[in-house]
């Protein structure tokens, strides 16, 4: 019983490498809209986003009970496409990762906190560690060379409402605030093509899955689960 109660308090983690074929379970935010697009390619997960002023194509994964974790993942930037807005800092191409994020509100009430890269009117690329209650509020930025075709090493570790946020394990951030203090995992993108990976997510609140797992065929799961209950070991297999 001890060993059980052991078990039952440590950390979960979830991970998705889209080695699957698809991103189910990343759902749809109102933070977005549809004219961004959204597939999986190569085992990455990618979104097109084309002409977006004053929103962005975003995908949550989780609920309000997710709290304190570590969300990490790896992104590139593939291509940058112009827009038509008013503001140039509307159409400004950027993309990023988010944590605390809320789906039930409407996008002037969504909250979150995140890493993002943005350039805006051609000017240098720069990270920010932002916080977004109807407007951003910025906590650190600095210019980062974003290089096309390059992978990135991201991660957000929010604990208590603390953020430390890296980029290759280089840290751009540390700061405390308010809010938001719950909410599930964002990725998103804004006048951009952007790809994702690896995605791994742990904490207390973070269910056991691993959603990137290809379905075996049913012909081949009849035969293993055959194999079980004749009490045979199977070497060098993995279940869920």
């Amino acid at each position: 019983m001890l060993l059980l109660l052991a078990i039952s308090v440590q950390a979960g983690t979830l991970r998705d490498n889209f080695d699957d074929g698809n991103f189910d379970g990343w759902e749809w935010t109102k933070v977005g809209n549809r004219l961004d697009k959204w597939s999986v390619e190569n085992g990455e997960l990618v979104i097109v986003s084309k002409n977006l002023c004053a929103s962005s194509g975003a995908r949550l994964i989780g609920d309000e009970t997710w709290e304190n974790y570590e969300f990490a993942c790896q992104f590139k930037l593939v291509k940058v496409f112009p827009a038509d807005c008013a503001d140039a800092v509307d159409e400004a191409p950027s993309f990023g990762i988010g944590v605390h994020a809320n789906n039930e509100n409407r996008f002037d009430k969504l909250r979150f906190i995140d890493l993002n890269a943005e350039s805006i009117g051609g000017a240098p690329w720069k990270v920010r560690c932002r916080g977004f209650l109807g407007a951003p509020q910025f906590f650190h930025q600095e210019e980062f060379a974003i290089q096309e075709d390059k992978w990135y090493a991201v991660r957000i570790v929010a604990n208590e409402g603390d953020y430390e946020m890296f980029i290759d394990e280089r840290r751009f951030c540390d700061f405390q605030t308010p809010f938001p203090d719950k909410g599930g995992a964002l990725l998103w993108g804004h006048n951009v093509e952007a790809h994702f990976d690896n995605v791994v997510i742990t904490g207390d609140d973070i269910p056991d899955r691993d959603l990137g797992l290809p379905v075996e065929p049913k012909a081949k799961l009849a035969t293993t689960w055959a194999t079980i209950k004749q009490g045979a070991r199977l070497v060098n297999r993995a279940f869920p």
